[in-house]
């Protein structure tokens, strides 16, 4: 199997515990680039989770915290978090200018900040519950554009955006700023329901702009892990998908 899209693949370790999430990581050695670690299993085990993994896990790691508080909150936290040596570290660029900025400088090119842009479960009428009346998917993406600008503007690596905002970012913020695209499902697993409302598939993802992708369920769920891995790798290099 060719891995040479690994380091572009980013499996998302959403277990409750280490123990649930250990079995997995010796299947996806060498297939996986990047592990991420979410709020519940980095609340469940608390900090030494990530030493915990780097010993399972020959990956960088993405701790996924979504950070998003009063900018001198977000700043200490974020020197805290740079101690742990996580590689990859997100905030929500609606905490604005200021705290981006803040958080930016904490972590003084240690750590790459990615900033999320609008979750990916979020649909137009997510937003409007929330206050934002956006009218259309193209309003949508505007807004996500705009805080892509910001997140660069303020010194962070780049965003999380989905598959269909990926290529607008790049337009915006150049090819040097990452676009990390979750929503990521193979073809094999469209149609199986869950909670993402912006969906694609790895080789339109990456045809559209993104840099790395994430993938959860669809291999933690599989049968053979490992398989599931290979698949997506090869709809990543533009293989045909499943054999």
């Amino acid at each position: 199997m060719d891995t040479s899209f690994s380091k572009h693949l980013i499996f998302a370790l959403d277990y409750p515990d280490f123990a649930s999430a250990a079995p997995i990581l010796p299947l996806l050695a060498g297939r996986v680039g990047v592990v991420k670690i979410g709020l519940e299993l980095f609340l469940g085990e608390g900090p030494d989770i990530v030493p915990r993994i780097r010993d399972k896990s020959d990956a960088e790691v993405f701790l996924d915290l979504k950070l998003h508080d009063i900018p001198a909150t977000v700043e200490r936290s974020v020197r805290n978090l740079k101690k742990l040596g996580v590689d990859y570290l997100t905030l929500h660029t609606a905490g604005g200018r200021e705290m981006l900025s803040k958080a930016a400088d904490a972590a003084g090119g240690s750590m790459k900040l990615l900033g999320v842009t609008v979750l990916t479960s979020s649909g137009l009428s997510t937003l409007k519950e929330t206050g934002l009346e956006l009218k259309d998917d193209a309003a949508m993406e505007d807004l996500v554009k705009i805080r892509a600008v910001l997140a660069m503007e303020s010194g962070l690596s780049g965003v999380i955006c989905s598959g269909h905002e990926a290529a607008g970012v790049k337009e915006r913020c150049g090819a040097g700023f990452l676009a990390v695209t979750p929503g990521i499902r193979p073809a094999w697993s469209l149609g199986r329901g869950d909670d993402q409302k912006r969906v694609m598939t790895p080789e339109r993802a990456l045809a559209a702009g993104a840099d790395m992708l994430v993938i959860g369920r669809p291999i933690r769920d599989a049968s053979d892990p490992g398989w599931a891995a290979d698949q997506i790798l090869k709809e990543m290099a533009g293989g045909k998908g499943p054999e």
